[in-house]
């Protein structure tokens, strides 16, 4: 089955418990699409937008986004769009699915394994300053 990637942007004011929504609008995808395999659903919070949008006569410029990466045929989007505007018009300003290769996703989960363990990574428990500071180093040609 093709790869399929969903992203859902809901007002920032939203409730946090965001996932449990999607998740309650995947139960209704399921009963029609038993097939469909959810690959991931993350939540990638809340973020400023390039440009607003105007929901109810108010501009906004932040949106909540989740990501949904899932298998499934291609007639999902449309149980998706039903769903998603019987269940919640109050807080989606909108979504959009689209279909991706099979090895861009091969990638994004390589680098997404690479930032959680590399030692120049976000986390601040793997973290490594000095492996840092001495691979520039190296790279520059300099002498430590």
């Amino acid at each position: 089955m093709p790869l399929y990637e969903a992203i859902f942007l809901l007002r920032p004011q939203a409730p946090k418990d965001t996932v449990a929504y999607i998740k309650r609008i995947l139960g209704v995808v399921f009963e029609e699409h038993p097939t469909m395999r959810v690959r991931e659903l993350q939540n990638l919070g809340d973020r400023a937008m390039g440009k607003y949008v105007c929901m109810g006569g108010v501009r906004n410029y932040a949106g909540r986004y989740l990501q949904l990466i899932y298998d499934g045929p291609p007639k999902v989007r449309e149980t998706f769009s039903r769903a998603m505007f019987t269940f919640g018009q109050q807080n989606l300003m909108t979504f959009t699915v689209h279909r991706i290769k099979d090895q861009d996703y091969i990638n994004h989960m390589y680098l997404k394994a690479m930032r959680h363990t590399s030692p120049a990574g976000l986390d601040p428990d793997v973290r490594n300053l000095a492996f840092v500071r001495d691979f520039h180093r190296f790279e520059l040609g300099a002498k430590s």
